[in-house]
C-alpha cells in the first residue's frame, strides 16, 4: 500500500537529486529493467516525462490481471483521464523524468497518497511539457490498494 511517507521519501529523493535524469520503478520490478534503454532514448532526446504503460501499442501481462483488478484500474484510468486526457496509463510504476523539470514542480504538490504520481505528471503537461507512454511488457500481480486512489483524484 502506498503510504504518505513514502510518496516523500520519493519525491524527497527527486528535490534533493542534482542528477539530470530522475524517475522511480515499483518495488516488485514488474516491470523489466531493459524498459530503461527506450526510457532513457526518449528522454535524451528531449521528453520531460516517460512512463510505462500498459495500454500502450504492443504491451502485454505474462500473468493476467484479475476481473477485480481490471475493474479498478478502468475507474481509476476514467478519473485520470480527466486530469491527463492523452495518457492511457497512469499507474504503470515506471515513471522517469527530465530531473530539472520535474523539481520545478514538486513544491506545488497537494496528494499526500496513491495517485502522487498522476499529479507530478499533469502539473508538467500544465506546464506545457509531454509525456510519452512506452510499451510495457512484464508481469502483474494482485496488490491491494488504498481507495485514497479515486478520492486523490477526484477534481
Amino acid at each position: 500500500m502506498q503510504r504518505p511517507r513514502q510518496r516523500r521519501r520519493l519525491t524527497g529523493g527527486i528535490a534533493t537529486s542534482a542528477a539530470r535524469y530522475v524517475g522511480f520503478a515499483d518495488a516488485d520490478n514488474a516491470t523489466p529493467i531493459a524498459t530503461l534503454d527506450p526510457v532513457m532514448t526518449l528522454l535524451r532526446e528531449g521528453h520531460t516525462a516517460v512512463i510505462a504503460s500498459r495500454r500502450a501499442p504492443g504491451a502485454h501481462y505474462e500473468i493476467e490481471q484479475s476481473a477485480l483488478r481490471r475493474c479498478g484500474g478502468w475507474r481509476f484510468r476514467r478519473l485520470a483521464s480527466r486530469t491527463l486526457p492523452g495518457v492511457a496509463d497512469t499507474q504503470c510504476g515506471f515513471k522517469f523524468f527530465d530531473g530539472p523539470h520535474v523539481r520545478a514542480v514538486l513544491d506545488e504538490f497537494r496528494i499526500d497518497g496513491f495517485a502522487f504520481d498522476v499529479e507530478i505528471l499533469a502539473r508538467l503537461v500544465r506546464q506545457g511539457e509531454d509525456v510519452v507512454e512506452v510499451r510495457w511488457t512484464g508481469r502483474t500481480y494482485l496488490v491491494r490498494r488504498s481507495r485514497r486512489g479515486a478520492t486523490d483524484c477526484a477534481p
